[in-house]
């Protein structure tokens, strides 16, 4: 729910957050909120220009990416499960989707003509997915007395001769 972009339109047209779900713009035109459903909706009817559609159809991916890693966590926690590669690798795929977007939009230094962006939250996108991919749970399964449960084998007494 963090913001994951800061944003400035043009020649600081306007300027504005960006999350996996919401764009919360501020410009000459007034303010916007606009979700990710609206989006695809400007897409669909055709309302901006390539460049602005393939940005945010490459938002849209990784947002449904991250969706996915986030439920896909969820069930595999339910259940109790050790090992958590996939999750994190749609989180990983998701930054990058998302990083994708701003290089779309604002071009491989996130500055040019239309505007510049700051990804202030999509650092911890990456750090998170690679968190998750490189988690394995610890057993905590109790240990006898003894050394039982552990894998490890007593001693055998010394025999006399």
């Amino acid at each position: 729910m963090i913001p994951s972009t800061i944003f400035v339109i043009g020649d600081w047209l306007g300027t504005g957050i960006q999350g996996p779900w919401f764009s919360y713009i501020v410009s000459y035109q007034g303010t916007s909120l606009i979700s990710a459903y609206s989006n695809l909706g400007y897409v669909t009817s055709g309302i901006l220009s390539l460049k602005s559609a393939i940005s945010i159809l490459l938002w849209e991916a990784g947002t449904v990416l991250l969706a996915a890693a986030t439920c896909l966590l969820l069930y595999e926690h339910a259940k109790r499960s050790t090992r958590h590669r996939v999750p994190g690798l749609l989180t990983i795929l998701a930054g990058i989707a998302m990083l994708a977007s701003l290089v779309q939009q604002y071009g491989p230094l996130l500055n040019g003509p239309a505007g510049f962006a700051i990804p202030v939250g999509l650092p911890l996108v990456f750090v998170v997915g690679w968190w998750v991919y490189r988690y394995e749970a610890v057993d905590a399964s109790p240990v006898d007395e003894g050394g039982e449960g552990t894998g490890e084998r007593e001693p055998e007494p010394a025999q006399e001769g």
